[in-house]
């Protein structure tokens, strides 16, 4: 059966700006490059500006415009109606809140082919049975994916990277395929960009939304010991929005640094790669992170990068060689990574351009490409 024939769905509670959309935006990019039929359908929130890129990649975009208080009953009766109105071939849920609903809902419509990607490593905050609910709605997926290896290893206790090397005679069950960057979009845009006058300060900068998952409260306090330990001219840069912006902006001014420190709001996608073109030193500090989508972002940009040790972000940066890694919510060492990088620019230089490398040749969007591919035949194929 060409591609053309196969009718797929992507199911995602939002449409905002974050790493669950951009990496459903890769797998839709790739499935449309193979000629399947997409249809995109989303739950919840959406930014307009995110529907028109799913648009732009030839996806139709279902906005179902539901209130987040819709009872689990409820939306597994409505989206199992909706999916039997599209007739879908294969189901692929992004699996974050409303979690196993969608997989019961494509279920009910008889959907054969339904997988779902889990973009959140296991966590105490899921609560005791969430390990044990993933688990079971992974017997009803012909496969589950994970963003990375230490994802898929918290929920199902082992893992497997799925390889376009091996030969496989159906789908595996469970098995990781990292997230990846569009590396010709990015290089793109930096072949754009203006060269800027050096700044006079060392600017360290962060891009995240502002909750308490991404841990900019743990770098704020690395900053304000960094300022008792060095007298460089420096400055703190927050791009992002998010429940916690008044929180963090309560404690800036706490410890004394509105003059080093700036909020500087949402950044739309296309002005991510321009603002850390101009930072130096990028730091991603969050509690846990399933992969570090940015973390690879900046890398790729050309930045030295200090980045919590949590699941994904540790086998995105090698400790030393690509990046500096410190133990979640420490900021008395992720302060000491700073102050040496701000010491060693010779090192800056090192670390910048060995992650830019290692970002090429480990996530880069063609293998992406090519790994999707790989995997949607094995199920297209099979019985």
């Amino acid at each position: 059966m060409s591609n053309k024939a196969v009718n797929v769905g992507v199911g995602i509670p939002c449409l905002l700006v974050g790493g669950t959309e951009i990496q459903t935006l890769n797998l839709v990019r790739s499935l449309i490059l193979d000629d399947y039929q997409v249809n995109v359908i989303c739950y919840f929130e959406y930014d307009p500006l995110m529907v028109i890129q799913f648009e732009n990649l030839g996806a139709t975009v279902t906005l179902l415009k539901w209130d987040r208080a819709i009872g689990a009953l409820s939306f597994i009766r409505s989206l199992a109606s909706k999916l039997r109105e599209y007739n879908f071939d294969i189901f692929h849920v992004q699996y974050v809140a409303p979690g196993a609903l969608p997989i019961v809902s494509a279920r009910l419509a008889r959907i054969k082919k339904v997988l779902a990607t889990v973009h959140q490593p296991k966590t105490a905050s899921h609560g005791r049975f969430s390990g044990l609910i993933l688990n079971v709605a992974s017997f009803a997926c012909t496969t589950f994916l994970s963003v990375s290896l230490s994802t898929e290893k918290s929920w199902f206790g082992d893992s497997h990277l799925f390889s376009l090397k091996k030969s496989y005679t159906k789908a595996p069950k469970h098995c990781t395929i990292y997230n990846s960057l569009d590396t010709e979009q990015i290089d793109f845009q930096l072949s754009q960009l203006h060269v800027a006058s050096p700044s006079k300060k060392i600017r360290i900068g962060t891009v995240c939304r502002l909750n308490y998952v991404k841990g900019v409260d743990v770098l704020i306090h690395a900053f304000s010991l960094l300022r008792k330990e060095s007298s460089a001219n420096m400055e703190l840069l927050i791009y992002g929005e998010g429940e916690d912006e008044n929180r963090l902006r309560n404690l800036v001014q706490e410890l004394a640094l509105t003059e080093d420190v700036q909020f500087l709001g949402k950044l739309p996608p296309l002005e991510v790669v321009p603002n850390t073109s101009n930072l130096d030193i990028v730091v991603v500090p969050s509690r846990f992170e399933a992969f570090g989508l940015y973390a690879a972002e900046a890398m790729y940009v050309g930045k030295p990068v200090i980045a919590s040790d949590s699941f994904g972000l540790a086998e995105v940066i090698t400790h030393g060689e690509t990046g500096l890694l410190f133990p979640v919510g420490n900021s008395q060492l992720l302060m000491e990574n700073m102050l040496l990088l701000i010491q060693d620019s010779d090192l800056r230089m090192k670390l910048a351009r060995a992650a830019k490398e290692s970002i090429k040749s480990r996530f880069d969007f063609e293998d992406y490409h090519k790994s999707i591919g790989k995997l949607y035949s094995l199920m297209s194929n099979s019985s």
